[in-house]
């Protein structure tokens, strides 16, 4: 239903979105598209002291979701990717952060290892500035039911996961 108030907020937005362009203009951007021509996710996105991007989140490869993390120059260049497939099931990383002591950066999601949700784990990832895999841990939880990381946050070398 159209009221005066709905349209009141309408405006608002679209004045706010005017300012946040004109203050925050485009300047660049990527596309990035898997090899299964499905839905691809980026779903999260940190920043290191240089400024180097670490973007993760999912690509579709051979009819599923790959766990997907990624670095990017400031310019938006492709400099490293990592991709990981537990079984051939929905693998997605949901969170990534960077440690500003160490230039560590983690990835947290979930695997999986059956086709229900039932096969469903938490998974981190611990890679390298390059992104090279340097450790991964997948938990299981008591009920062997639909477990997934959403987040992660990385504070004094120290990696919380939730």
């Amino acid at each position: 239903m159209r009221t005066s108030r709905n349209v009141l907020f309408g405006l608002v937005a679209l004045l706010f979105a005017a300012q946040a362009r004109a203050a925050y203009p485009l300047v660049s951007t990527v596309t990035v598209a898997g090899s299964g021509g499905g839905l691809d996710y980026a779903k999260a996105l940190a920043q290191d002291a240089s400024g180097y991007l670490f973007v993760a989140g999912s690509l579709i490869q051979g009819g599923a979701e790959d766990v997907w993390v990624a670095k990017y120059s400031p310019d938006l260049v492709l400099l490293s990717s990592y991709t990981y497939d537990q079984s051939g099931f929905a693998d997605e990383a949901w969170a990534v952060g960077v440690d500003t002591q160490s230039g560590a950066v983690y990835a947290a999601g979930f695997v999986s290892s059956a086709g229900t949700y039932a096969g469903r784990n938490i998974w981190i990832g611990k890679f390298d500035s390059n992104l090279v895999l340097l450790a991964t841990v997948a938990v299981n939880g008591s009920g062997n039911d639909w477990d997934e990381a959403n987040g992660l946050r990385v504070y004094g070398g120290s990696v919380y996961v939730v």
